[in-house]
């Protein structure tokens, strides 16, 4: 098992060391209004505000803000360079350009801080809701969120009178504010078209079906001496991708099945007296992981890495241990299994793009698993430690 580990993980270093960037198709538009078609570089919104990294046939350019006026991502995100006053402060960066209209929304990320930018008749203003440090009437300080922004909203809006009460309790994210001046500009001009670009606020979701071998080792605490359990394993992960940011980071909600079946003798378990243990413990395990996945750039291929949680339902148990006493003699000992056992997990592994709507998977898994509980009975003592080896076939829903 050690040397297909290691071979697994000297494939998943040489792919991640030559996975190529997440270029996408897509166009720049310079200062003279002209049109360049090539690939541009997918990254988090942090760097898109920052830089576009371009490529057609010739050459690999980054620009700045101040070297075109707009870039777009076809079917992902559209950037315009815009001069904004932010903390007191004129930069020019790249907005993410959300609503185009009437009044147009633009958004920000400048390193932990988040704004939203209105323009309406060739006037910019910033939206943020920073924390502001307040002082109680204890003298103890505490933090509080500002909601300056429904205010300025207010007053920017304020020709639409009948947006006022949802202006006074929207959030301070993509989708509330989008709605509130995509449903501005309907008000206003109901002839004119409201064009939305925000396609990065949707939640996207993946279904991976996979399957593959498990490689599981029984133990005892205190043992040195392993009972070892090779299974098939079928099962289902649904990948949620998060909105705004970048794709690097997943949830995975996952379901998995399998039997497994441990038999053999542990010699050196000290907490009974005797020779040694003769087990035979079958069970189908039913397995729900929850993982955190980074993936790292890659137009075709794309390394991931993952950890997490499980929660594991053991059904159909069926266990007996005979402690060997003596040359001539054995008892039955209490062979009663919990029905639950907590663990975690990580993996690595790489996707093969398809399409945008379908890819093929390969992951190896470690787990470690025990117990919820413990008690005097001998397998509330056991842990059992799992490498998983999964391929698969992911859709889009």
């Amino acid at each position: 098992m050690r040397k297909i580990l290691l071979l697994f993980f000297y494939v998943f270093i040489s792919i991640t060391v030559f996975a190529q960037s997440d270029f996408r198709d897509g166009y720049i538009v310079t200062h003279e209004n002209d049109t360049i078609y090539g690939e541009i570089a997918l990254r988090s919104n942090l760097k898109n505000a920052q830089s576009c990294i371009f490529r057609n046939e010739s050459d690999v350019k980054t620009y700045t803000p101040n070297e075109i006026s707009t870039y777009r991502i076809i079917g992902e995100k559209y950037y315009i360079s815009k001069e904004v006053d932010l903390s007191d402060k004129k930069e020019t960066v790249f907005l993410e350009f959300l609503v185009e209209g009437t009044a147009n929304l633009y958004y920000l990320k400048k390193g932990s801080d988040e704004f939203f930018i209105l323009e309406k008749e060739g006037r910019l203003v910033s939206l943020t809701n920073k924390e502001s440090i307040y002082e109680g009437k204890d003298g103890g300080t505490f933090a509080k969120n500002s909601s300056k922004f429904r205010g300025v909203m207010l007053y920017f809006f304020r020709d639409a009178p009948q947006l006022a009460n949802k202006i006074k309790q929207v959030d301070f994210s993509y989708k509330p504010i989008i709605k509130i001046v995509t449903d501005y500009n309907k008000s206003i001009c109901p002839n004119n078209e409201c064009v939305r670009f925000e396609k990065s606020t949707k939640l996207n979701v993946f279904m991976e079906a996979v399957g593959g071998v498990a490689i599981n080792k029984m133990g005892l605490e205190g043992s040195d001496e392993y009972l070892n359990s090779l299974s098939p394993t079928i099962g289902a992960d649904f990948v949620f991708k998060p909105s705004k940011a970048h794709y690097v980071w997943n949830v995975i909600l996952g379901v998995s099945y399998q039997k497994l079946d441990f038999s053999g003798q542990i010699d050196d378990y000290d907490k009974i007296v005797g020779k040694y243990l003769d087990f035979d413990v079958q069970y189908s395990l039913l397995r729900f992981p929850l993982k955190v996945r980074y993936e790292f750039p890659g137009k075709k291929i794309q390394p991931f890495l993952s950890a997490g949680l499980t929660n594991s339902l053991l059904l159909n148990i069926n266990s007996t241990i005979l402690n060997q006493r003596s040359a001539r003699t054995q008892r039955e000992e209490n062979a009663e299994m919990e029905n639950y056992q907590f663990g975690y997990c990580a993996s690595l592994g790489f996707k093969y793009k398809i399409s945008d709507k379908n890819y093929l998977i390969f992951e190896a898994e470690y787990e470690s698993r025990r117990p919820r509980t413990r008690s005097y009975k001998i397998l509330s003592d056991h842990n059992v430690n799992s490498m998983m080896f999964s391929v698969g076939y992911a859709f889009k829903l």
